[in-house]
């Protein structure tokens, strides 16, 4: 009881959350004001025995759940959180700790009336209560952010079904795990009867206690997470009764504790017909702009829904900004100039950048300084641009010039081991200057250097190796070298030079940045074969070479992870038996994953596709070369990549080699297009 002043106190009361919960706090409050106004009025409080003790709830519960009941219980959450995904992949302002901190912060918000009023109007349209809507709200701005379409979030129950429980004193409440399934591109009505399902078969299972199925399940312990969830939502339906005390004004004080169980927990409740609350968060992972991004998200999201409930996902996704990429570049010239090329092909991809320098030729300061931008870059991409004899400057011989070299080079490549990160590195070998390429010795140093980097870095996962030294040729630039600029300013190429080598690594870029498809659907006529399987014979279509190859580029990618599917206007009949006559050719039916083979629109088709594999619509990749079809799903579906094949088969070989999100990310660029240019060539293929 802290005394402030004469008539001013603070009773401050310290509970294990292993004795008492949040409905406790209710009954403490309501036994504390009933024994201080029995003391006031000079009678003994009143003590009678409660008919049930929380030893007796224990004992009866380790009876229960180890008989038929307890059974049925892990039955249901082990078929409801088969394969789920124990870990939501958020991305953190900075480094994750190696061991959990719990050092938190929370930061209040407050809808405005008209929100809140909206929201309890779509819940009551849909069906569902305002936990459920706020809930598949938040998922969504969690998958969003974390790219994820199948996530754990959890919620706490108060787990007292049994009227002797609602007097005691004691931790009854239970963590349940809500496994939202957001895949396929569902309207925001759909999404909102998953996560009523989910809800509804959580609180008829809701009394396996949480520490059991994480026994359970087993998941993978990492000291950098806490188990099984890493993000709470709360809603507090049922708000603490007033602290009352006769003769003293009394009111309740939130307590701060200035930690943070969760990455994230998010706590509402609803007074005065507003909707209120507080995102709690690990201030050690997040920036407080995050988390002010991370509830205007929320607002939107329920905005939209509640104006639409007919709104898919991926409209909604749309109007949230994705977490930017970071690029950091470090390199031994001065690269700025390369900025505006990524940051134009960034742009083409929709894919928002955040692009940093390291200042002026601090490259080993980067991968040796764990405080560095590099080392602070946890989610994004580190770039290092190399022009190797940049290492080896006033060298009067060839033979110091290569010594030095070789010296930097070994040193180089200790830098990079210990760097040690897990995100990506590119390292780029830059072109030389004029007057080095035409030295045949100290062009040979450099050569050999370039190689011992390469075969010494190249057991490093996380490093890509990129031979820029082509790019002139590649990109059929007239002059690559400035020769002024280097020496003014060290800036050693044109600009076309730093156009090319920006747009070289925005390839690998692309390549590294999740935006492969997940779902490849192809047409069949003129896009698998030569010729209509319903006009010719189905032994009569050919699979000429062009097609061959297209039909091998689908195998490799199948290869590294992707589905491949049909989606034709045809009879079924003739297209397996154009496979069936056929059986020469690289892709079999045994390769695809489903089809639609019938007269429906493409668009039907393809949402159908993707709510059968339960995928985003812009996890799909559509190739056709149907003018027609193409333009439909670009027009109807403009989430789904769209690629239209060239009219002529010969070129189909060369405009598949463009289209960057199918190609490796480590292999050097071969772009087509003409100097002093970075436009987008006619057959390079983007997003849809």
């Amino acid at each position: 009881l802290l005394r402030l002043a004469a008539a001013e106190y603070i009773l401050l009361l310290t509970l294990h959350h292993s004795i008492a919960d949040g409905w406790s706090v209710g009954v403490l409050s309501r036994e504390v004001a009933a024994a201080y106004a029995a003391v006031r009025a000079g009678h003994l409080p009143d003590h009678t025995p409660l008919p049930v003790q929380y030893a007796d709830y224990a004992r009866w519960q380790r009876q229960w759940l180890a008989g038929p009941a307890g059974a049925r219980l892990r039955r249901y959450w082990q078929r409801q959180l088969d394969q789920a995904p124990m870990i939501l992949d958020l991305p953190t302002d900075r480094p994750r700790p190696a061991t959990l901190s719990y050092s938190g912060k929370r930061h209040p918000f407050s809808f405005s009336q008209d929100l809140t009023a909206a929201v309890e109007r779509l819940s009551q349209q849909t069906g569902v209560t305002v936990f459920m809507t706020l809930l598949a709200a938040f998922a969504t701005v969690l998958s969003r952010a974390s790219r994820q379409d199948d996530l754990l979030i959890g919620a706490p129950s108060a787990n007292r079904a049994h009227t002797e429980t609602e007097r005691l004193i004691g931790f009854f409440a239970n963590t349940l795990a809500l496994r939202v399934q957001l895949a396929g591109d569902p309207r925001f009505r759909e999404l909102l009867q998953r996560v009523r399902a989910t809800c509804l078969g959580a609180y008829a299972h809701q009394d396996l206690p949480f520490e059991h199925l994480v026994e359970l399940l087993r998941p993978p312990r990492d000291l950098r997470y806490t188990a099984l969830i890493q993000t709470l939502f709360v809603l507090q339906n049922a708000p603490l009764p007033p602290f009352e005390l006769p003769g003293i004004e009394a009111e309740m004080l939130e307590a701060d504790t200035q930690a943070a169980k969760f990455d994230l927990t998010l706590s509402m409740l609803e007074t005065s017909g507003v909707l209120s609350g507080t995102l709690e968060y690990n201030r050690d992972l997040f920036d407080e702009t995050t988390i002010v991004r991370l509830l205007a998200n929320f607002e939107e999201v329920l905005s939209r829904a509640s104006a639409d409930p007919d709104i898919r996902l991926s409209t909604i996704y749309a109007r949230i900004p994705s977490p930017k990429l970071q690029i950091v570049v470090a390199a031994s010239f001065t690269a700025d100039p390369i900025a505006d090329a990524l940051a134009f092909w960034m742009e083409e991809f929709n894919i928002p950048l955040r692009l940093d320098f390291a200042a002026y030729g601090q490259v080993f300061q980067q991968l040796l300084d764990p405080t560095s931008s590099f080392g602070a870059n946890v989610d994004g991409i580190n770039v290092v641009l190399l022009r190797l004899e940049d290492w080896a400057q006033h060298c009067d011989s060839a033979r110091e010039f290569g010594a030095r070299l070789r010296q930097n080079s070994a040193d180089f490549c200790d830098a990079v081991r210990s760097f040690a990160a897990a995100q990506p590195c590119l390292i780029g070998l830059c072109p030389p200057s004029d007057a080095v390429a035409a030295d045949p010795d100290r062009l040979r140093h450099v050569i050999e250097a370039q190689q011992a980097l390469t075969q010494a870095l190249a057991a490093l996962d996380s490093v890509h190796m990129l031979d820029l030294t082509g790019i002139a040729a590649e990109y059929a630039i007239a002059q690559v070298n400035d020769a002024q600029t280097d020496a003014l300013g060290h800036i050693p190429y044109t600009d076309a030079g730093f156009a090319a080598l920006g747009t070289a690594i925005a390839r690998t870029i692309v390549g590294l940045a999740s935006l492969r498809p997940d779902v490849i659907v192809l047409d069949c006529d003129h896009t698998l074969w030569q010729g209509i399987v319903g006009e010719d014979e189905p032994e009569q279509v050919r699979v000429t070479p062009p097609y061959a190859a297209l039909q091998e580029l689908m195998l490799r990618q199948a290869r590294r992870g992707a589905r491949l599917c049909l989606c034709s206007n045809n009879r079924e009949a003739d297209v397996i038996a154009a496979f069936r006559s056929h059986p020469d050719q690289p892709l079999r039916l045994s390769h695809l994953t489903s089809w639609r083979i019938n007269w429906e629109s493409t668009a039907d088709n393809l949402r159908a596709l993707a709510n059968e594999l339960r995928v985003p619509l812009d996890r799909l990749l559509y190739i056709s070369q149907s003018p027609v079809a193409c333009a439909e799903a670009r027009a109807l579906l403009p989430q789904v990549m769209t690629l239209q094949l060239p009219a002529n088969p010969d070129d189909i070989p060369a405009f598949l080699r463009h289209v960057w999100i199918l190609q490796p990310a480590d292999v050097s660029p071969r772009p087509a297009v003409s100097a002093d240019r970075i436009a987008v060539p006619a057959d390079v293929a983007l997003s849809g």
